[in-house]
């Protein structure tokens, strides 16, 4: 049988510590998608009341760029279906 050592110790609380953050890490960005959901729909109504102002149009287009990025980060790449929706 193998004997508990101190260095089994410290690698149970370092990958305990690691699930720990990863988690939390999780639920924060989780929670910003959530946020920005809810500034994209603001941003929609915005854009519906004063739909002249082509600032909406460029902040949209920034906004997009930024999520490709993130996508792309991610390892997810980009392929679009007639439902307009993204495979893996």
């Amino acid at each position: 049988m193998k004997k508990f050592t101190l260095l089994d110790s410290e690698l149970i609380r370092e990958n305990a510590e690691l699930a720990l953050k990863f988690s939390s890490n999780y639920k924060d960005a989780l929670q910003k998608l959530d946020d920005i959901k809810i500034a994209l729909d603001d941003l929609a109504i915005k854009q519906s009341n004063e739909s002249s102002n082509w600032g909406y149009v460029g902040s949209l287009s920034h906004i997009n760029e930024e999520l490709d990025d993130i996508l792309e980060h991610l390892g997810v790449k980009e392929i679009r279906d007639d439902s307009n929706k993204y495979n893996v």
